[in-house]
């Protein structure tokens, strides 16, 4: 079980709200996310507390510049996301039109959660009544040190975005299919893949880690807080309602963590709420939650719904928690869920699924006389099936082996298993060439069931006298 806890505000989230500060120089708390790489910056006042750990498990900072009241939301980390329709990371692995290679392309979002995103710019206008708030743009980027020691090709256009921080950025690459599955084991680790994204800002340049991990991701795999209902009895309990697990391993949720905002800007936070029946919310099912709460007075008196304080009875507390979180969290132990992710992402269930087909004639049929002196020459395999491409797009799909004296055996033709069952199916065309001039080929055969094909001499030596006396 992973034991640390998970803040559902972007599940290790920074934002940094910065305001655009032409031709100055740049004096930064060196701890601000990024703050040796941000150009053109100058250092305001420290805008943004959260309190005490684990809610300011990252720090946020606010610069102040020449362009007064402009801020811009800077993340301190990219990360793949989970895509919630289609219940996947944003990977996708595809052929290309070489043989034993593939692309892969990794979809990175900014890891900003919209609750605490909301949260930090409600404070910022507090003292800044007309704020304007953006995603940093920028002008171009690059990748440093990501991926070292994958055997993988960045060619040109590798990089695809927008030029703004709030839209995905693509990696795309290409790779031998054996690297693939070296790539995937370090993607399984919660440390994952990385290196930075170096962004060339109007002003200077920004530097963001980037974490590659399909146990973790931008923005998270739980409901937001506008998808649920918070009901406080107005005593100690508070229902949470349809909490969603849109990922792909179960949730254990013993404890809830809220924070609470209060009159005048200020926060309470109510940390490891036990849950009266501890639940686990299995992958793509929803559960409602009741937890013990029991509100001191003077945090009660100051809780604010829509500008007033909370009646004697039950009450929706939208507007009120800001933020919330689950412990202990996703259990990423589970092997079968960690299938299920791979399974899930377009083309990989087909590579996990790849056999390769044993094609051979052997020695002994070469050294063969076939009558009169005649010798074999070379043989051609032609192969056709719908399960040579992992693309499963029901095509049928042809594929060539040639074999000669020097050369008995091949291994180059895929076969893939859709099903995961092993039933293969192929049909194959049998072409000879012998010394002596003479050609023979078989009509269309079938093989099921099989990945192992072997063309022998005395077969070869059955088709010719086949082809001689004119039978099929």
């Amino acid at each position: 079980m992973t034991r640390a806890r998970l803040w559902l505000t972007g599940w290790a989230v920074a934002i940094g709200l910065i305001m655009l500060a032409p031709g100055h120089s740049s004096a930064q708390d060196p701890a601000a996310p990024g703050a040796s790489e941000v150009g053109g910056l100058e250092q305001a006042e420290h805008l943004l507390e959260f309190g005490d750990m684990p809610f300011r498990t990252l720090q946020e900072y606010a610069y102040r510049g020449a362009q007064e009241n402009q801020f811009y939301l800077v993340p301190k980390s990219v990360k793949l996301a989970w895509d919630r329709q289609r219940e996947r990371p944003t990977i996708s692995v595809l052929s290309t039109d070489k043989e034993d290679e593939i692309r892969v392309t990794l979809e990175l979002q900014t890891d900003i959660d919209r609750d605490e995103a909301a949260e930090a710019i409600r404070r910022v206008r507090r003292s800044h009544p007309d704020a304007t708030f953006a995603h940093m743009p920028y002008e171009s980027l690059e990748l440093s040190g990501f991926a070292t020691g994958i055997d993988w090709e960045l060619g040109d256009g590798a990089i695809a975005s927008s030029r703004q921080l709030s839209d995905p950025i693509q990696i795309t690459a290409t790779m031998p299919r054996n690297s693939w599955y070296s790539l995937k084991s370090i993607l399984e680790e919660p440390e994952g893949t990385g290196g930075h994204l170096v962004l060339k800002t109007a002003t200077g340049k920004l530097v963001l880690n980037v974490k590659v991990s399909v146990l973790e991701y931008a923005g998270g795999t739980v409901s937001d807080l506008s998808e649920m209902d918070i009901v406080w009895d107005g005593k100690d309990r508070i229902a949470i309602r349809r909490l969603r697990n849109y990922g792909a391993f179960p949730i254990q949720v013993t404890h809830v963590g809220l924070q609470l905002g209060l009159r005048q800007g200020k926060t309470h936070h109510a940390e490891a709420l036990p849950v009266i029946d501890p639940v686990w919310i299995q992958p793509g099912e929803q559960a409602d939650l009741e937890i013990s709460l029991a509100l001191p007075s003077r945090v009660r008196s100051r809780l604010r719904v829509a500008g007033r304080n909370l009646p004697e009875g039950a009450e929706n507390l939208d507007g009120v928690v800001t933020r919330y979180s689950l412990a202990p969290g996703p259990d990423t132990r589970c092997k079968e869920c960690l299938s299920e992710v791979w399974n899930r992402i377009e083309g990989v269930s087909y590579l996990e699924r790849l056999h390769r087909l044993r094609l051979m004639v052997p020695a002994s049929a070469f050294e063969k006389d076939y009558g009169a002196g005649r010798r074999l020459e070379m043989v051609v395999l032609t192969l056709r099936s719908d399960q040579f491409s992992e693309r499963a797009d029901g095509k049928v799909h042809q594929r060539r082996a040639h074999f000669d004296v020097d050369r008995t055996e091949s291994e180059d033709i895929a076969i893939f298993d859709p099903a995961g069952d092993e039933t293969f199916r192929f049909e194959y065309i049998i072409e000879a060439a012998f010394t002596d001039g003479t050609l023979v080929e078989s009509e269309w055969l079938e093989r099921a069931d099989r990945t192992n094909l072997t063309v022998s001499g005395g077969r070869l030596a059955k088709l010719l006298a086949s082809a001689e006396a004119g039978t099929p």
